[in-house]
């Protein structure tokens, strides 16, 4: 079982390095590096949207917020 691993080992590494080295994958890492802020943002934003600023959100329903927030049904739309 161990040298089937390191046979596997020997001859994956080898492919990777190469493939690490394309463009292909460059230009791949580095849009991702450049979208990722922006997905996190959208991600942190759609927590508080499905959590906090609807009626069935589990903060919003611990706290009634629909009762005591001014402006409740509006807070959703910056977060859409």
């Amino acid at each position: 079982m161990w040298l089937d691993e390191q046979r596997l080992i020997q001859r994956l590494v080898p492919r990777l390095l190469r493939f690490r080295q394309t463009n292909f994958y460059r230009i791949i890492q580095r849009t991702l590096m450049l979208t990722f802020p922006f997905i996190l943002i959208g991600t942190f934003s759609q927590i508080i949207q499905l959590t906090v600023l609807t009626k069935t959100g589990f903060i919003a329903s611990i706290f009634h917020l629909s009762k005591w927030v001014p402006y409740y049904r509006y807070l959703h739309y910056p977060f859409g």
